[in-house]
C-alpha cells in the first residue's frame, strides 16, 4: 500500500510538471507568434511612413526644380543684397508672391504646408502661407535654415518652428556661382495622420514632445492645428485634426492603454519602433509606435497607429484550445499509465501472496526437514551409542572368551604337564628309594635321568607352544 501511494504521488507530480512544461511551451510558441504579428504591424507603420516621406520628397523636389527653373525667381533674388531697403524688398516680395501664387495653390492641394524663401543672412523674405509676416531673423528660431546658409548644404527632416512643426525640405538657390538663399517646402504633421487614416485605413496619431510645443493652437487661413495631452504618453501632445476627437483619441484611449501604459513609457525611452497590444470589448488592439527624429537625429515625435488584430485573437483561441486538448491528452496518458501500474501492482501483490505461501510452505518443509534431521541425528547418536555398547559387550565377550580359552589352554597345559611331572616325580622317587635301600645302580640312575630329561624337554616344548599361542 505504501508503494502504491508513492507511485500515485510520483504520477501526480509528473502530471503537474508535464502540464506546466506544456503550458510554458504553448505560451512560448504563442508569444513568438504574437511577436511576429506585432513586428508585422511595426513594419507596416514604418513602411507606410517611409512611403509617405518618399512621396513628400518627390513632391518637394518637384516644387524646388519647377520653382528654381523660373527666371523671374533668380532675377528677383539677385537684386537683393545688404544695401537693399525694406521698401525695395517689399516691392520685390509682392512681385514674387504674385508670380508664385497660383503655383502655391497647386502645392497646397498636394499637402504642402509652407512655401518659404529665406535670404543668406537668415532673414525671412517671403512666406507664401503668411505673406504679411516677413523680415524676421530666423537664426535662433530655425536652426535648419542657419545650418543650410552656413554650410551651403540642403537638409530635410522633422523640425520645430516658432509656432509649428513639420517635415521640412530646405534647398539651395544659386545664380551661377552666387548663393541667393534657401527655399523651404514643408508639410504639416497632420498630413501623416490624414494619409495613414484615409488612404491606408490606419488610424494614426502624431505625438510631439511637449517641450517643443509652446502653443496649444496654431492657425492660418486654411488650417487649424490643435494640441492636447496624449493618452499614449504624459510627455507628448497629440495633433488634433478633423479625423480625431478628444473622446475617442484621448479619453477612450486612455482607458484602453491603461494595462500597458507603463510598458509604453519604458519602450519610448529606448527610442526604437515597437508594437504592443491591449484587450478592449473582446477585441485585440495593436498599438504601434514609430520614432520621428529631427535633423539632429533626436527623437522629438512619435507616429502611433491603432489596428484591430484578429490574428492575435485567433492565437489566444488556439492557445486555449491547445492547452485544453493537451491537458486532456496528458490526463489520458497518465490515467493509462496509472491503470498499467495499478495492474502491475495487483499482479505483484498476487505474486507476493503466492511467494509468501510458497515461502511458508518452504519454511514448514524446512522445519520438517529440521525435525527429521534432529531425529536422524538422535538416531545416529543412539546407533553410535548402541554400537559402542555392542563393542563394549563384544570386548567383554572377547575378554571372557579369551579368559575361557586361556582357562581351557591352562587346563590343557596342566593336563599335558601332569603326566611328565608324574614321570619325573616317579623317577626321582625311584632314585631316592633305591639310594635309601642301597640298591641304586648306575643303569637305573642313568635311565631315570634320561626319563627326567625327556619329560623336562617335553615340558619345555609345551611352554613354547603356549608362548606361540598367546602371541598370535
Amino acid at each position: 500500500m505504501k508503494n502504491k501511494k508513492i507511485v500515485l504521488f510520483i504520477l501526480i507530480s509528473l502530471f503537474i510538471v508535464t502540464n506546466i512544461v506544456l503550458y510554458i511551451l504553448i505560451e512560448k510558441n504563442s508569444k513568438q507568434q504574437i511577436k511576429l504579428v506585432l513586428d508585422s504591424h511595426t513594419s507596416k507603420l514604418e513602411t507606410n511612413f517611409k512611403i509617405l516621406l518618399h512621396h513628400l520628397k518627390i513632391t518637394s523636389d518637384s516644387a524646388y526644380k519647377s520653382t528654381t527653373n523660373k527666371k523671374f525667381l533668380i532675377d528677383i533674388l539677385s537684386r537683393i543684397d545688404e544695401n537693399t531697403t525694406n521698401q525695395e524688398k517689399k516691392i520685390l516680395r509682392d512681385k514674387l508672391y504674385k508670380k508664385l501664387k497660383d503655383k502655391y495653390e497647386i502645392l497646397k492641394s498636394k499637402g504642402v504646408f509652407q512655401y518659404h524663401f529665406v535670404l543668406p543672412n537668415n532673414e525671412s523674405f517671403l512666406r507664401m502661407h503668411k505673406v504679411k509676416k516677413f523680415g524676421d531673423d530666423l537664426s535662433n528660431i530655425r536652426l535648419d535654415f542657419k545650418y543650410v546658409n552656413d554650410t551651403k548644404k540642403p537638409i530635410s527632416g522633422f523640425t520645430q518652428g516658432k509656432t509649428s512643426h513639420g517635415f521640412r525640405f530646405i534647398y539651395l538657390i544659386f545664380s551661377d556661382t552666387k548663393y541667393l538663399g534657401a527655399m523651404e517646402v514643408s508639410f504639416s504633421s497632420e498630413i501623416l495622420q490624414e494619409y495613414l487614416t484615409n488612404i491606408v485605413d490606419l488610424h494614426t496619431h502624431f505625438l510631439v514632445n511637449k517641450e517643443i510645443i509652446n502653443v496649444t493652437q496654431w492657425e492660418r487661413d486654411d488650417i487649424k492645428l490643435e494640441y492636447l495631452k496624449s493618452s499614449e504618453h504624459k510627455d507628448f501632445m497629440i495633433t488634433m485634426t478633423k479625423n480625431h476627437t478628444k473622446k475617442e483619441c484621448v479619453t477612450d484611449n486612455k482607458l484602453k492603454l491603461k494595462p500597458i501604459i507603463k510598458e509604453i513609457e519604458n519602450r519610448v525611452k529606448e527610442n526604437k519602433m515597437f508594437s504592443l497590444y491591449t484587450k478592449n470589448d473582446n477585441k485585440i488592439i495593436v498599438v504601434s509606435f514609430y520614432p520621428v527624429k529631427n535633423i539632429y537625429n533626436k527623437t522629438v515625435a512619435w507616429l502611433v497607429s491603432y489596428e484591430n488584430s484578429e490574428y492575435i485573437k485567433n492565437i489566444y483561441t488556439k492557445d486555449f484550445f491547445n492547452k485544453t486538448i493537451g491537458l486532456f491528452i496528458i490526463l489520458f496518458i497518465f490515467y493509462f499509465l496509472y491503470m498499467i501500474l495499478n495492474q502491475k501492482y495487483l499482479l505483484e501483490k498476487l505474486v507476493n501472496e503466492k511467494t509468501n505461501s510458497l515461502s511458508k510452505l518452504n519454511r514448514e518443509l524446512e522445519e520438517s526437514e529440521y525435525e527429521v534431521t534432529l531425529i536422524n541425528e538422535n538416531l545416529e547418536e543412539k546407533i553410535k551409542e548402541e554400537i559402542s555398547k555392542s563393542k563394549k559387550i563384544q570386548n567383554e565377550l572377547f575378554k571372557s572368551e579369551r579368559l575361557a580359552s586361556m582357562g581351557e589352554m591352562i587346563g590343557n597345559i596342566a593336563h599335558q604337564w601332569r603326566q611328565p611331572l608324574s614321570v619325573i616325580s616317579t623317577a626321582a622317587s625311584g632314585i631316592k628309594l633305591q639310594k635309601e635301600f642301597g640298591s641304586l645302580t648306575d643303569d637305573f640312575l642313568l635311565n631315570s635321568c634320561d626319563i627326567i630329561n625327556d619329560s623336562t624337554q617335553y615340558l619345555s616344548q609345551t611352554i613354547e607352544d603356549f608362548r606361540h599361542f598367546t602371541k598370535d
